[in-house]
């Protein structure tokens, strides 16, 4: 699989190829409809031998575009479009081609679209062309970067504009992303070669349908005289709000990359890979998807995927996160039970939908992957990757021991034990009648805590202590908050705090971790 497109949570399109029993390859369509998949065959140009689908777009359930190319009958690569609308596929047709397109070998690649509409879309990629220069002499062919508008249903074809620094002689151009906010105002990614034959990152603007071309910011750790990269991935929130993804490479090799955009700057980082990566990684990250509760500024979350190589040389796939701004470390995907013990993994696509309405609380359980991986006796699978839902575990630490009339210190510590951020963490503790309250602290930035006593008077007893994140101040994976609280028992027995704790984007039924406890003995003074 290649490409996927999620129009809302559980209801989603992918798109790629699979082999007929000629050996041929055919395109797939598979379409998730309330959490349950089903397959699909596209019909194709009667020229067609083979065929294969790279991205797909839907603006809602049902109706979806879907971009690729095949091979003729004359083994000539073309473009291939088809659209989906109200739930039906129709018969998928070749692509136009501007007029400096090479008639006889015009080796299309679409490889990305994206439509704001039905029947309004942008699509990304390369063809072949044919020009001749000053004298009337056919140039040696090159490949160029491929735009294509579709407007109303109609499409259009387009040369993509090159930097200023751009090549003069080997104008070499590679559009892989595309991703719009609205019809003519769209960002698309890829590679092209400078004047010193360097490859390079290119970023292309399209402003009220005019498009301007600009060299990649790069990674400080970047092999300068050979920085060769690719950006393969871009997703838009808003007009100059996007974030980018690719690889370059540094001296330790080919490492991912990850691009913000923040109105109209762009800034490159590289993001750290999971504890088991190789020393050289060979990092590369395929697709990238954000979403936001804003029709106007940055991205609320985003995830990046791809592949890297672990310490024992398999090829794993990743898992990257960005929420409010920040990139967390990236995780390792999971896998079926089957997959082989080198499983070669190749995470092609992700696609988030919004998890709830509310800009803060995006939740990253609406996101699919798809991909591919190798069996146990080796044999390659497609491969879906549902992200699991955030989650949060509790634990209370305290003293076995205590003295009646003497404070003593306990701690409630919540963790993301899930894959993804958490918002609005709020962590509840109810002290007995027989503890005073002291103090209640925490660490964690943006954090703060609160205290409802049970009783009044001067020094009252019982109560609860309630702590909290704000929904503005996300708990990362793997990350915790540790509560600190301070008490003081006031007879011989048993002092139990009870713990629990909630979170605004964790909507699973409640968890035995999500409590906890811990009983202290109190002995007299």
């Amino acid at each position: 699989m290649g490409a996927v497109s999620c129009a809302s949570a559980g209801t989603c399109t992918a798109a790629g190829s699979y082999s007929d029993s000629s050996g041929h390859q055919q395109v797939l369509l598979l379409t998730e409809t309330a959490g349950t998949w089903a397959a699909a065959e596209a019909t194709l140009p009667a020229s067609a031998v083979e065929a294969d689908l790279g991205s797909v777009s839907c603006t809602s359930a049902g109706n979806c575009t879907a971009v690729g190319d095949y091979r003729d009958s004359s083994g000539n690569q073309q473009g291939l479009l088809i659209t989906q609308t109200a739930g039906t596929w129709a018969a998928a047709v070749e692509a136009p081609l501007p007029a400096t397109a090479d008639p006889t070998s015009p080796t299309v690649q679409l490889s990305s679209v994206s439509c704001t509409s039905a029947g309004n879309c942008t699509a990304a990629g390369s063809y072949q062309d044919q020009i001749k220069d000053s004298l009337g002499r056919l140039r040696p062919p090159t490949i160029q970067g491929l735009l294509l508008t579709q407007t109303d249903g109609a499409w259009a074809a387009a040369e993509a504009p090159l930097p200023a620094n751009a090549s003069a002689t080997e104008q070499v151009g590679l559009l892989l992303s595309v991703s719009c906010t609205s019809a003519g105002n769209c960002t698309a990614a890829g590679s092209y070669q400078d004047r010193s034959f360097q490859g390079q990152g290119l970023l292309l603007t399209e402003t009220s349908g005019t498009w301007a071309a600009a060299q990649a910011p790069l990674p400080a750790n970047v092999f300068a005289t050979e920085p060769e990269p690719t950006l393969t991935s871009v997703s838009c929130t808003s007009a100059g709000n996007c974030n980018a993804a690719g690889d370059y490479r540094s001296s330790s090799g080919f490492q991912g990359m990850v691009l913000t955009e923040t109105s109209g700057t762009w800034a490159a980082a590289q993001v750290a890979l999971p504890a088991d990566a190789a020393t050289q990684p060979f990092t590369k990250f395929y697709s990238m998807s954000c979403a936001s509760g804003s029709a106007s500024g940055p991205a609320d979350i985003c995830t990046a995927v791809g592949l890297y190589n672990d310490t024992s040389g398999n090829q794993q796939g990743v898992l990257v996160t960005q929420t409010a701004g920040s990139w967390a470390d990236g995780v390792q995907a999971p896998l079926p039970a089957n997959a082989g013990p080198n499983p070669l993994v190749n995470i092609n696509s992700v696609s988030c939908a919004p998890g709830n309405s509310s800009p803060q609380v995006q939740t990253m359980a609406a996101c699919v992957a798809v991909g591919t991986y190798r069996q146990l006796p080796g044999y390659g699978h497609a491969l879906l990757i549902t992200p699991p839902p955030p989650d949060l575990s509790l634990s209370d630490t305290a003293p076995a021991t205590a003295t009646s009339g003497q404070p003593y210190q306990y701690t409630v510590t919540a963790t993301n034990t899930g894959a993804f951020p958490v918002t609005g963490v709020k962590v509840t503790d109810t002290l007995p009648g027989s503890a005073q309250f002291g103090s209640a602290a925490t660490t964690t930035p943006g954090a703060s805590c609160t205290r409802t006593p049970a009783s009044s008077g001067p020094k009252p007893k019982g109560g609860t202590v309630a702590c909290t994140m704000g929904t503005n101040n996300p708990l990362p994976a793997g990350a915790s908050v540790t509560i600190t609280i301070t008490a003081t028992p006031t007879a011989p027995g048993t002092v139990t705090g009870n713990a629990h704790v909630t979170a605004s984007n964790v909507t699973d039924s409640p968890d035995s971790d999500d409590t906890a406890s811990a009983p202290v003995t109190v002995q007299g003074t």
